[in-house]
């Protein structure tokens, strides 16, 4: 019976770690020391609205035509990206919920590959009522595998590192600095 007991705990551990889905809360530190210095330092902030994605892009991309490319419980892939975004600039003390002007973001690109070579592609537009405005892209690779389900896992595996590589792109760009009250 202690066989028995000890194989379904092993198994529930394989599927799960199979089914992990990675977490928003997880800036890099490099990208919350790049805020820092671009507003942080002079007490600006940023709030940001809505992040949808512009006409024709997928928000909810198939991986190998079957399974729907899913990241932290469900979330929809915009919504991570902005979450992402809030929390590098909370983590950097830079984010104003409460502030009238947002700055909001087009995803004009959102596509990956997951055969060889494998990449996150996504690009986005920022854009703000008064302040300035302009757009970021990244190709973000990964390994992938040969296996469909494998592959797959790579595709969801990797979105948070490609959002973190856009993440970089946002904050390290000249006119980030315009985006800040």
């Amino acid at each position: 019976m202690r066989i028995y007991t000890g194989v379904i705990v092993l198994w529930g551990l394989y599927i799960s770690a199979c089914t992990s889905k990675p977490s928003i809360d997880n800036p890099t530190k490099a990208n919350v020391l790049s805020i820092k210095q671009a507003i942080g330092e002079q007490g600006k902030k940023i709030s940001l609205g809505h992040f949808h994605t512009a006409k024709g892009v997928s928000a909810d991309p198939k991986c190998r035509l079957t399974e729907t490319v899913t990241v932290d419980k469900g979330t929809p892939l915009p919504k991570y990206i902005r979450e992402a975004f809030i929390a590098a600039l909370s983590q950097a003390n830079s984010y104003d919920h409460f502030s009238n002007d947002k700055v909001n973001g087009k995803i004009t690109e959102l596509t990956f590959s997951s055969v060889a070579p494998a990449s996150w592609k996504i690009s986005l537009d920022l854009s703000s009522q008064t302040l300035s405005s302009y757009s970021v892209s990244v190709e973000h690779k990964f390994k992938t595998s040969f296996a469909a389900h494998d592959a797959c896992e790579h595709v969801i595996q990797a979105f948070p590192d490609a959002v973190q590589a856009l993440i970089k792109e946002v904050v390290t760009h000249p006119d980030f600095s315009t985006l800040a009250k």
